[in-house]
């Protein structure tokens, strides 16, 4: 029988409104009959309630305790244990009910008797007078030794005059000091060590025989002699070249018995010592030899052997027409040269630029001095700074000729280096090795730019992956060197190339590099259209540069800045950039020329 709210009873018996036998039997069964038992469980907080209840049996224990209420004492419980102490005659409690203490040793919290008080009030009073002849005793003529504090005093200040006066040590002396007896015991002990281990003199006999004194009769003070001469004199400079010398003095050189002579060169600080005395040297005497002589050099006067040192050179910052270097016996040195090696560059950063703008180029090399001059065929160089001898910086204002330039560098010897600047109207791309998708073979790509041969005989190919889209005026720009593992024994082999191809893969413009034996390498070009790979001819390529440009729809072929094809095919599509190498490695660059 479902229980409903109030608000639900009431709802059902509005005006008008008709109840339900479903809702009369609800309404009922929701109220208890008054002759119904509550059960427990339906009063609320009963729990909290009965919780607050004493449990019966233990209020029956309770009540039956003795401790739970106060309750008057009982008579017979007087002065008994756990009862109550009576009063005396005069009304106080008696002293055996209070536990009363009668020495002075026990000690706690009881009372202490009168008697014990007694004794007290008694050795106070001896106290007293001990203190009393204390003070008697104390009494003094001088005032400032009357009171304990002044004694006191007077103590301490004497114990810091002893520890200034008494010494505890054997070294640190001192006429108006003294001697610790901790130090005389010291002192004794040595003695003793000294009289255990002396040697005893024979009467009438000297410490020393009589032999032994003629001997030291005979000696004489050992001298040195310092002689200077020019290095120039020793036609080499280590003891070998000093021997030579010795033997061929004149006039001759004497040396006492008790002379050591030795030379020490004016100009680079040599010095060598003779071992032999008592002997002349030179032009017709017993000539000497190496075993006869030390070199006594200081170490930074002699020459400095590495036994690591490379003799061939590596250049750092190096004064002008000077050299550190190392001579034929593996000697370090500082060497004057007659004219400073030509500069070398090795490349530049950056080396392209638009025409008509000013920009900073870091050349790279080596033998370049403070005074080195730089030119560039066509352009103008504002400024050159020396970093160092493998390092330049200058500032340049290009020209508003496009083209590959020469750079000349001057030490005191001049050296020119052809197309090392480009300057072009346009963007320069200069392929990672991420740019580079082999597609046979292996190459190594180790430099931006560059795609490197990796063993010869073995064919690779490669696609840039720059899409050159249909209207793009470019110019692809190569430049090959013969790899180092190329052996001069092949003839004509058209294995190098940089070629243009269509999105589809399809051939359209190609150069190639005929290697020779000989120096005389050549460059071909081809084109689709008429399979014709002897359209154009250009020798001695390796080291040059060429590249292909198309301008609207027309494709030409320049080698070091000269045309040398204009192809008849034209060209006005998507193309990618194809490459072979094999006896060669080839740096490559694309170029998206400003319309």
């Amino acid at each position: 029988m479902p229980i409903q709210t109030l608000e639900i009873i009431k709802s059902w018996f509005k005006t008008g409104l008709k109840p339900t036998e479903q809702q009369f039997s609800d309404t009922w069964d929701s109220f208890r009959h008054k002759d119904e038992k509550i059960p427990n469980q339906d009063i609320e907080d009963i729990d909290v309630f009965l919780d607050n209840k004493v449990d019966k049996s233990e209020f029956q224990n309770h009540l039956a305790s003795s401790d739970s209420h106060p309750k008057k004492e009982d008579k017979a419980n007087k002065n008994q244990a756990g009862g109550y102490a009576g009063l005396d005659n005069l009304s106080k409690i008696p002293t055996s009910s209070l536990h009363m203490v009668d020495d002075l040793t026990t000690g706690g919290n009881n009372p202490l008797t009168a008697e014990q008080g007694k004794i007290l009030g008694e050795q106070s009073q001896i106290f007293k007078e001990q203190i009393d002849a204390m003070n008697t005793l104390l009494s003094s003529d001088n005032v400032d030794l009357d009171s304990v504090q002044e004694i006191v005093d007077a103590v301490e200040n004497i114990k810091m005059s002893l520890n200034t006066i008494l010494v505890n040590n054997l070294t640190t002396g001192g006429v108006a000091k003294a001697l610790t007896a901790e130090q005389g015991k010291t002192l004794k002990g040595l003695l003793d060590l000294l009289t255990a281990n002396k040697v005893d003199k024979v009467s009438g006999d000297r410490l020393i025989n009589a032999s032994e004194i003629t001997k030291l009769a005979t000696l004489t003070p050992v001298t040195t002699t310092t002689k200077t001469i020019a290095s120039t004199v020793l036609n080499t400079q280590n003891a070998a070249g000093f021997v030579s010398y010795i033997n061929a003095l004149s006039p001759v050189l004497l040396v006492g018995p008790n002379e050591i002579v030795k030379y020490i060169t004016s100009d680079t600080g040599r010095t060598f010592e003779l071992n032999l005395r008592g002997r002349s040297f030179g032009v017709g005497q017993t000539p000497i030899t190496i075993a006869d002589v030390t070199e006594i050099t200081s170490f930074l006067n002699k020459d400095i052997a590495l036994s690591n040192y490379p003799q061939n050179r590596n250049d750092g910052v190096i004064p002008i027409n000077k050299v550190l270097s190392v001579n034929s016996a593996g000697k370090l040195g500082l060497y004057t040269v007659g004219l400073m090696p030509a500069p070398f560059l090795e490349y530049i950063v950056p080396d392209n630029q638009l025409p008509n703008t000013t920009f900073n180029v870091y050349l790279h090399g080596s033998f370049f001095t403070p005074t080195m001059t730089v030119s560039i065929a066509g352009q103008t160089v504002n400024s050159v700074i020396f970093k160092s001898s493998s390092l330049v910086l200058i500032n340049v204002t290009t020209g508003i000729e496009e083209g590959l330039f020469s750079i000349t560098l001057n030490n005191g010897t001049s050296a020119t280096f052809p197309n090392a600047m480009f300057v072009i109207l346009g963007t320069v791309y200069t392929p990672t090795s991420e740019n580079f998708k082999i597609l046979t073979g292996s190459a190594t790509l180790d430099a931006d730019g560059i795609i490197r041969t990796t063993g010869r005989g073995i064919k690779t190919t490669a696609d840039l992956d720059y899409i050159i889209p249909a209207g793009q005026n470019f110019r692809i720009t190569g430049k090959a060197t013969k790899s180092p593992i190329y052996i001069n024994d092949i003839t004509n082999q058209n294995l190098d190339y940089i070629s243009l191809v269509s999105v589809n893969n399809a051939m359209k413009f190609k150069t190639m590099i005929s290697v020779y034996a000989t120096t005389n390498n050549n460059l071909n070009f081809y084109q689709a259209s008429t399979g014709d790979s002897r359209q154009g001819f250009y020798n001695n390529i390796l080291n040059g540069q060429w590249y292909i440009e198309r301008i609207g729809t027309t494709v030409t072929v320049y080698c070091n800045n000269v045309l040398r094809l204009t192809f008849t095919d034209t060209s006005n599509e998507d193309l990618k950039i194809n490459l072979g190498i094999n006896f060669c490695d080839l740096a490559v660059k694309y170029i998206a020329l400003h319309q």
